[in-house]
């Protein structure tokens, strides 16, 4: 092809632009003929011993090589660069351009804790009425599911994301010529990828639970370095997430891979090495790749341009615009998509304003973001915040129903790409369907962020370029999974095999709201009991205050529980570790509660004890009861540093808290059922005490009743659209005579299969 002025090409070489993208399209007019410049190169099918040999011919400093994608990141010059475009077997080159990292009880404005804290009515209508002790919680809170962080690295060593615990694996690689080695501190630089993890799957230890990610039960893998991050890296990250959740060679079961960072900008690019290396973590290994929208929106709140990240709008991947803090309006910075132009547009919503989250302290983060005397959290907004919230839903989701797969349906479009329906690399997940399906659609008002008009998206939802679809919904889009695998797994027929292994998410949409329950739980006791348990930190700033005194510092463990009417006794059971070799420590902590809400504590110290183990009854009065009561822990611990290097020099003190209430021996007990919030703990049975006689206490809760699910009359997808959509389009032929493609409500075409 013809070269345009400026760019030129070695003698004797025909240069071809239309391998090269944009960006470095740009860059390349504003560079010089020697200026070295750092390049992604795809060959086609495989990268070959003569591709290897042209680039080194060229003059190319060859750096990494990718096996996923047939690339090469490679340095040379503008003139060698235009000379590799005419090479017959170069597919694509792109820019290795600095990627952006897309920077208090969210949990609740998502309902996760509703999906958290609902009991399960299984398919033969038994109540699991259990509490797991070991993340107390007995509904969908991530279980079985890891999230693979692809940022700058984690620090594992957080109280929140325990390494080998909760960050099963934690991978760093800080140059393309090093290997990928595992530390427990992978991010001692920026910290993004710290904050990140604990949205998605922190524990909350720290915080006696209270700042506890979306998937508390998840475990995390890290996957980074200490990059200020750029192409080559990340994609080197995505590349391990391929190779290390392959079917069959999936041993933590990676279901999610979770990016808060970007570029500028623009429509998605089939060719660039991120859409390709998205399609094949979706379509070949069944992974939900959820990235960031960006935060370039503020200028663009009428939508007169494209700022949405691009990896966001791959169509395999979920994009993730923020919300304001409450989800009542759109964050001000959030990314838009251009008005009209669908595939721009982000898929979903979730909070990323001020999100209180893990700090990785000793950062960059910690040192000028952090403006508290928090030791273990920090809140910081962005649409980095946001993705980590739906990283964390979509385990979820996998937990709730493992047999979800890619769909039949495509990304929303309306474009000039006749053949968009038709392929294969435009589908979406199940699980994005099911969000867009079940999402809150923020109603615009004032200034909060929302357009005036919108858009008309799959089966007639609304849509706009700032939200997506609205926020997403926990506890529906549980509900919609957890109907589907019924669905699915259902043996009427006694074989041993599932009838519909193919059962539609469209069926389970119509029939998940009979999951949605709220009723009561009676058992023959006059006990009821909680748990939760937590890490409390103590640290003395020796370099003290400004006027010379020294500092101390404690973490806040603040929790509360719901004391009934009519109850008789509270026990509590608190214990800690008094001493600890590793780290060394020696704790004296005490258990603080305010009862009656004037703020002070209401129960007597304990002195004396030795195993860590201190007990304190409280005969309530009746003003006592019917409230929430608020608990603490204080106390004084001492740690002893092992060496120089020592991290993190404060002790830290790990504790559990059993609350047991005696309500009436004889009689029915109704106990209120609360709005679940991460910082209330839930209610399960006790064992009799000694002298209960016949008396029923009855839990007003919410479950999942899965014993209602009709498995009967399932319908499979065709992957045509729905007959009631294909009926209208025919009689709309009919009566209109145009053309089936203008009538066709956007996103509602489907695969043939």
């Amino acid at each position: 092809m013809v070269i345009p002025a400026p760019f030129s090409a070695e003698p004797g070489v025909d240069a071809d632009t239309s391998k090269l993208d944009g960006m470095l399209l740009d860059l390349l007019a504003a560079s010089g003929s020697d200026e070295e410049i750092e390049i992604i190169a795809q060959f086609k099918g495989s990268v070959r011993s003569a591709d290897r040999q042209m680039l080194d011919d060229l003059g190319f400093e060859r750096v990494y090589e990718y096996h996923v994608v047939p690339g090469i990141y490679a340095r040379g010059t503008k003139d060698a660069i235009l000379s590799l475009s005419g090479y017959e077997r170069t597919f694509w080159i792109e820019y290795n351009y600095p990627m952006e990292l897309l920077l208090d009880e969210t949990t609740s404005v998502v309902n996760a804790t509703n999906a958290w804290n609902r009991r399960i009515v299984d398919s033969d209508g038994r109540i699991d009425a259990s509490l797991n002790l070991q993340s107390y919680l007995y509904g969908i809170d991530g279980r079985g599911v890891t999230i693979a962080v692809v940022d700058t690295g984690v620090d594992a060593g957080h109280p929140d994301l325990d390494y080998k615990e909760k960050t099963v694996e934690n991978w760093h690689k800080n140059s393309p010529s090093d290997p990928w080695i595992e530390m427990e501190n992978s991010d001692t630089s920026y910290g993004h990828g710290t904050h990140c993890a604990g949205i998605a799957a922190g524990n909350g230890d720290a915080s006696a639970g209270r700042r506890r990610g979306t998937a508390p039960g998840s475990t995390l893998i890290g996957v980074g370095g200490d990059w200020t991050p750029v192409y080559w890296a990340v994609l080197a990250g995505m590349e391990w997430c391929y190779d290390n959740s392959k079917p069959g060679n999936n041993p933590h079961n990676i279901r999610v891979v979770s990016n808060s960072w970007g570029s500028e900008g623009a429509e998605y690019d089939p060719q660039d090495a991120v859409s390709l290396m998205t399609q094949a973590l979706t379509y070949e290994n069944n992974v939900v790749v959820c990235f960031a929208a960006g935060n370039s929106g503020e200028d663009n709140h009428d939508g007169h341009t494209i700022t949405t990240n691009p990896q966001s709008n791959t169509p395999a991947s979920i994009g993730v615009a923020a919300t304001e803090h409450d989800g009542e309006g759109m964050a001000v910075f959030t990314s838009r998509g251009e008005k009209g132009n669908f595939d721009t547009y982000p898929d979903i919503a979730a909070p990323g304003v001020n999100i209180w989250a893990t700090k990785p302290r000793g950062t960059w983060l910690d040192l000028y973001q952090s403006i508290d005397e928090d030791l273990y959290y920090m809140a910081i907004s962005g649409t980095s915040m946001a993705t980590p919230h739906v990283s964390g839903i979509t385990a979820l989701m996998w937990q709730a129903c493992p047999e979800l797969k890619v769909s039949n349906y495509h990304g929303e479009y309306n474009g000039t790409d006749e053949e968009w329906y038709e392929k294969d690399t435009t589908l979406i997940h199940e699980i994005e369907y099911i969000y867009k399906m079940t999402a809150d659609y923020i109603e615009p008002s004032g200034d909060n962020g929302v357009p005036d008009e919108s858009d008309s998206g799959i089966h007639g939802r609304r849509f706009d370029y700032a939200q997506g679809y609205g926020m997403v919904n926990v506890d529906r889009a549980v509900a919609v999974a957890m109907t589907l695998h019924v669905l699915r797994t259902a043996d009427n027929n006694g074989d041993g095999s599932p009838d519909n292994p193919d059962a539609s998410v469209d069926r389970a949409l119509e029939i998940y709201n009979d999951l949605l329950k709220e009723g009561e739980v009676d058992g023959a006791t006059d006990i009821i009991q909680t748990s939760w348990r937590g890490e409390w930190a103590h640290l003395i700033n020796q370099s003290g205050n400004p006027g010379g005194a020294a500092q101390t510092y404690e973490t806040e463990q603040a929790h509360s529980v719901y004391i009934p009417n009519g109850t008789e006794q509270v026990t509590l059971t608190f214990q800690y570790v008094v001493a600890n070799f590793e780290p060394p420590t020696l704790a004296s902590v005490e258990l603080t509660c305010d009862t009656n809400g004037d703020g002070s504590n209401d129960l007597p110290s304990q002195t004396g004890d030795t195993d860590g183990t201190k007990v304190y009854v409280v005969d309530p009065s009746g003003s006592d009861t019917g409230r929430m009561w608020h608990f603490n822990v204080d106390g004084n611990a001492m740690g002893f540093i092992d060496s120089p290097d020592e991290e993190y020099p404060e002790p830290t003190v790990q504790y559990t808290v059993h609350v047991q209430v005696k309500l009436p021996a004889s009689g029915e007990h109704l106990v209120d059922f609360y709005k679940p919030r991460s910082s209330v703990s839930p209610y399960t049975f006790g064992d009799p005490s000694p002298d209960y006689q016949d008396g029923t206490v009855y839990l007003a809760t919410t479950f999942y009743d899965m014993s209602g699910v009709d498995t009967s009359n399932v319908k499979k997808d065709k992957g045509s659209s729905d007959p009631d959509y294909q009926f209208l389009i025919l009689v709309g032929i009919m009566v209109l005579g145009v053309m089936v493609g203008h009538l066709l409500t956007v996103g509602t075409r489907k695969k043939d299969v």
